[in-house]
């Protein structure tokens, strides 16, 4: 399984933006999350876990199809059936795909997807209990001549992204619904992050001192190398004392600092606390390189989103949409 690189980064603040933990000290005893804080008996099953990484292991062995390149896509699903795509990337005949994909705990079924140069499409669904294996057989694809591929890059432009760019080939984005096979971006679709500044500590448990809508696009050249991630962000409402103005901060887990190329399009304040290097990275207190990159798309919400009247945004229906500053 080959690593995956990020080689640029942009941050796009639309209409607000996006966790660094709250500068605040908290003298509150702890509290263990897995107290049930005299809520009721907690069942033995129950996990604290919004997400958990799942190992996919996806194979192709059609003999009809000779040496044909096939591209794979993933979707979780939830218990009402609606998909959202995960991963997409492409699998030689004859071959097998390794990959790891973050999935809600939630969503306990995931479809896969693989879509043949001539456009014609077979899906699985399967339970996920633990790591997925599945290898697809038994298809209609007759041959491996006939199909174009404009850039070159080895992937039929019917099932490429970027049928005229060589070193891009497969888009998809978070959420999204199942029906962009292609994944184009439909910003209809938004994860919410919620935070809760007193947590795990004894208080109030309302989670919206930072409310933070999220839309993820990332695009991969033809070997699945990673060229750029977008991340979309709204700040939605903010509930913490007035005095406080969250940031946020975001660890790219698995994504070595001297690996990303540029950071782009955060907001910080003149003589903010954040210090950053040249290449928009917040630099590690140590100067290790190798560690997981740290970028800052904001420090102080209060210069994204603006309540002229109060420090609290968005925080009662009868409340009227705030407005922002940029």
């Amino acid at each position: 399984m080959k690593t995956k690189y990020i080689f640029f980064i942009l941050f796009v603040i639309a209409l607000g933006t996006f966790l660094n933990s709250c500068r605040k000290n908290i003298e509150e005893t702890t509290v263990d999350p897995s107290n049930n804080f005299g809520l009721g008996e907690i069942s033995k099953d129950f996990s604290w876990k919004t997400s958990d990484n799942i190992a996919f292991s996806i194979g192709m062995n059609i003999p009809s199809a000779g040496n044909a390149l096939c591209r794979i896509n993933i979707y979780s699903q939830d218990q009402a059936g609606m998909t959202t795509k995960m991963y997409s990337g492409s699998v030689n005949n004859g071959k097998t795909i390794l990959t790891s994909v973050t999935i809600p705990s939630a969503m306990r079924m995931v479809s896969l997807e693989l879509l043949q140069p001539d456009g014609s499409s077979k899906i699985e669904t399967l339970p996920v209990t633990s790591n997925v294996n599945y290898t697809f057989t038994d298809s209609g694809l007759k041959g491996t001549t006939g199909f174009t591929d404009i850039d070159g890059d080895g992937i039929a432009d019917l099932i490429d992204d970027y049928p005229s760019d060589r070193g891009k080939a497969f888009h998809f984005a978070f959420p999204n619904g199942s029906g962009n096979t292609k994944s184009t971006l439909s910003p209809v679709y938004w994860g919410t992050w919620c935070f809760e500044d007193l947590w795990p500590s004894m208080g109030d448990f309302d989670m919206n001192d930072l409310v933070i809508n999220y839309h993820w696009e990332v695009t991969t050249d033809a070997n699945h190398f990673v060229q750029t991630i977008t991340g979309h962000f709204k700040v939605k409402a903010a509930g913490s004392c007035e005095a406080w103005r969250h940031g946020v901060g975001i660890v790219l887990n698995g994504v070595p600092a001297n690996q990303v190329q540029t950071v782009t399009g955060y907001s910080l304040e003149t003589g903010s606390y954040i210090q950053l290097n040249a290449k928009g990275i917040e630099p590690d207190a140590a100067g290790n390189n190798a560690k997981p990159a740290v970028v800052i798309p904001f420090d102080n919400f209060d210069n994204v989103i603006q309540n002229p009247t109060s420090g609290f945004f968005n925080l009662h229906y009868s409340q009227t949409q705030n407005s922002t500053k940029i």
